[in-house]
């Protein structure tokens, strides 16, 4: 759950825009992959197809791994359309909620991982990603859950329940 980066946005399809994006599988009894699909959910679906959130701004998400019983994730932030149409580029204070179709039922989470990255044919890149006031089920994780971080080609520093992640090709 989180955030990607699309270059295909607005209405000339060149702006750049981050749209939400839910992957949920689980691994099941014969070691089969069983993938749950996603929605957008009622009128919170307008960031989606042209739209996206803005870049250098500052979306807040929200993730639930159970809301009776599904994956749900809610990004409010400012989007660089008013619409998923992306006919016209204006900012606009936008509310995105995506959600499991069918309820997956995960009653707990023992692992989870902060991931900023850059996909690219070259493995060349620059990203940063500032995660902050880090909440599972509304509590501050504490300092003692975030085990030593992994890093490939990033710089990752940690500061109370604030994690910076520089993903930079060039020096890393």
């Amino acid at each position: 759950m989180g955030l990607m980066l699309s270059n295909k946005l607005g209405p000339s399809s060149k702006s750049f825009g981050w749209k939400p994006i839910l992957t949920a599988k689980r691994k099941n009894n014969s070691l089969k992959w069983e993938s749950y699909a996603a929605d957008f959910v009622g009128k919170y679906n307008q960031v989606q197809f042209k739209n996206g959130f803005k870049p250098g701004t500052t979306p807040i998400v929200y993730l639930w791994f159970n809301n009776n019983g599904k994956i749900r994730m809610k990004i409010e932030g400012i989007t660089i359309c008013p619409n998923m149409t992306g006919s016209v580029l204006k900012d606009t204070r936008n509310i995105s909620i995506y959600e499991t179709r069918n309820k997956v039922n995960i009653s707990q989470i023992n692992s989870w991982k902060l991931v900023s990255s850059v996909v690219s044919s070259a493995n060349m890149g620059k990203n940063r990603a500032i995660f902050s006031n880090i909440k599972i089920n509304g509590v501050v994780v504490d300092n003692k859950h975030f085990l030593k971080p992994e890093q490939d080609r990033a710089k990752i520093s940690r500061n109370g329940n604030k994690v910076i992640i520089t993903v930079d090709s060039d020096k890393y």
